[in-house]
């Protein structure tokens, strides 16, 4: 028997936890020899015809797919097709989009055998070793009915009748499931996804982590030789999908702890958390941690207590923000902060109010997302309580509500995108920081300014490049009556930090005589180099010159970034922007104040 495992990832970067996980439990603890099981993950990207090949090619008996919101109608199009040639092959669907609603995909989708519901480790066990062996008749039917019974499961009878088993009891300790990975090397430029606890202590009303049981834990014994295993392999980065990472606090700072003493210099481990369990032990442990070892998400969602209330988020607010303005002080980690637009009893207004809190935290990432109503949540079940108005199709996102209309939502998606290209994409922190100082704007305030000028030339409407982006903001700021000077040189501050390559047509290089020979002479004085980074001792000029750039402005950014951008000193000034130590997720610079050049003659 050929039995396929696969997904539909979002992006080639992304791995699926999920199946890994399924594959190596059945590894450990299936007794089959006469079963081919074969793992595969695709894209969304893919042409599913290409997909669609590989399973014709397959000549599998059964294939079992995790879906989610991001995934479930590419799936459904791919299988309904493989279907129309291979009737006979059995398909079940697992995940949480199908798993939530077994009955709807099972009546709605006729190709659809069965549904595994909740988690699936001990479920795709016994569906495995309950299989017909190979002296039976591999027929559907006789597939079909071994697996009938199993708990877990859900399927049409023979009658046509929707059957739904019991739930499986839930894995409790975690330690029972084994490591998910075997060989890294089919994980590549990819992100790695672990677990060290499921379930969540928290009930709010959009989240499926409300229906999936209690907080089970994995024990730190066992989670050490894992991090070991990645910690080894110098794996760059683990992204860790417990939901509250730190919702017990001698396990979450117990990981923190060991990762910090154990640090490889190379990995990176991302953790969700909910900062206001935070106290002065993490704190202390995390201000001895390595500048980009770890990175944080925190979930703000809103700043309105009505919407916290109704949404069944009852934390301490105040204190949450206060400990993300320590996080993000310490300057260890890259903290992302995320906002949900559409949620009850959050208007226009109230969410510009957190929206404003949230962005002036100055976290290296916000993400304004918008309330998508999954299966299986409390807030699926108050839709018409609220006038929502949802989209039918996956992600099924809310297109109104009774506080909000749709227009509102419209003006909210080209903030977003513009808080995208010039937030967080960290390509623009001087001179965004300086704009909305000079605008004098609360930031949503500026966005919309910045929204209307896009909107009404049309450029929402195309691609825009990221190095054109800056030839927008340009063109934004001194339309507005900024100093034209001032902004080519913030914007090529920018430029030159995320070592984007060429130039813009704004950009006003100030005249110097014998430039060339004036850096060349600097970069081989072994003393001035060695302060900038000790490498450069041992280096020649020219060698040097293929890691560094160095930039005339007309204006002293350096004291004006120093000064809280309070003294714009109109003053030749020369800015040294080193490649060779990358900082975050984009190639920033380390920039240095080099103006004793001008006196290399």
């Amino acid at each position: 028997m050929r039995i396929l495992l696969m997904t539909l990832n979002a992006k080639f970067i992304h791995s699926n936890l999920a199946i890994h996980s399924l594959y190596q439990y059945v590894a450990h603890y299936g007794t089959r020899d006469d079963i081919a099981l074969t793992l595969k993950e695709f894209t969304i990207n893919h042409n599913l015809d290409d997909v669609l090949v590989h399973l014709e090619r397959g000549h599998y008996d059964a294939i079992f797919v995790s879906c989610y919101i991001w995934n479930i109608e590419e799936t459904v199009t791919l299988l309904e097709n493989y279907h129309l040639l291979h009737p006979e092959t059995v398909i079940l669907l697992g995940g949480p989009e199908p798993g939530y609603a077994p009955t709807f995909y099972l009546k709605h989708h006729m190709f659809v055998d069965g549904i595994l519901m909740g988690e699936g480790e001990r479920v795709f066990l016994r569906i495995y070793e309950a299989l017909p062996n190979k002296d039976e008749q591999m027929r559907k039917e006789t597939i079909l009915l071994s697996i009938s019974g199993i708990d877990g499961v859900a399927y049409r009878s023979d009658n046509g009748q929707i059957e739904i088993n019991p739930m499986m009891a839930l894995i409790n300790p975690l330690d029972e499931i084994p490591f998910p990975y075997v060989d890294f090397r089919a994980f590549e430029n990819r992100i790695l996804y672990y677990e060290s606890t499921r379930g969540c202590p928290y009930r709010c009303s959009y989240c499926l982590s409300s229906a999936c049981g209690p907080v089970r834990f994995r024990s730190l014994t066992t989670v050490f030789k894992d991090l070991d295993i990645f910690l080894n392999a110098n794996v760059p980065q683990v992204k860790f999908i417990d939901r509250t990472f730190n919702v017990n606090k001698t396990h979450a700072l117990g990981i923190l702890n060991y990762i910090r003493e154990h640090d490889n210099g190379i990995t990176n481990f991302h953790f969700e958390i909910t900062a206001e369990l935070l106290d002065e032990d993490y704190f202390e442990c995390i201000e001895k941690m390595r500048e980009g070892l770890v990175q944080f998400e925190v979930g703000i969602q809103t700043t309105n207590p009505d919407t916290l209330n109704a949404i069944r988020r009852n934390m301490d607010q105040q204190k949450l923000l206060t400990n993300v303005k320590r996080l993000i002080a310490l300057k260890k980690a890259h903290i992302h902060v995320d906002l949900i637009a559409g949620l009850p009893f959050e208007n226009e207004n109230s969410f510009y109010e957190s929206f404003d809190t949230v962005y002036n935290l100055k976290a290296q990432q916000l993400q304004l997302g918008f309330l998508k109503v999954l299966k299986g949540t409390h807030i699926a079940t108050q839709l018409d309580m609220f006038g929502y108005k949802v989209r039918r199709q996956a992600p099924f996102e809310v297109l109104s509500n009774q506080w909000m209309s749709f227009e509102t939502m419209c003006l909210l998606k080209e903030i977003e995108m513009l808080v995208e290209r010039y937030c967080n994409s960290g390509r623009f922190n001087v001179s965004m920081t300086y704009f909305i100082k000079w605008f004098a704007l609360a930031p949503h305030q500026f966005y919309l300014k910045l929204a209307a000028y896009f909107r009404e030339r049309g450029l929402f409407d195309q691609p825009l490049g990221m190095a054109v982006s800056y030839d927008a903001l340009y063109a934004f700021a001194v339309e507005n009556g900024m100093t034209g000077a001032l902004v080519a040189d913030l914007l090529k501050f920018d430029f030159h930090s995320a070592n984007m390559k060429g130039r813009r047509p704004f950009f006003d290089e100030p005249s110097i005589p014998g430039f060339n020979a004036m850096r060349l002479n600097f970069l081989q004085d072994k003393t001035a180099v060695s302060r900038i980074n000790a490498d450069y001792s041992t280096m020649g000029g020219k060698e040097i010159l293929k890691t560094v750039n160095i930039v005339a402005f007309k204006y002293d950014i350096i004291a004006l970034i120093h000064t809280g951008y309070n003294d714009e000193i109109e003053q030749l000034s020369l800015v040294l922007f080193d490649y060779a130590v990358p900082i975050g997720s984009v190639v920033h610079s380390k920039v240095h104040a080099v103006n004793e050049i001008l006196e290399c003659k």
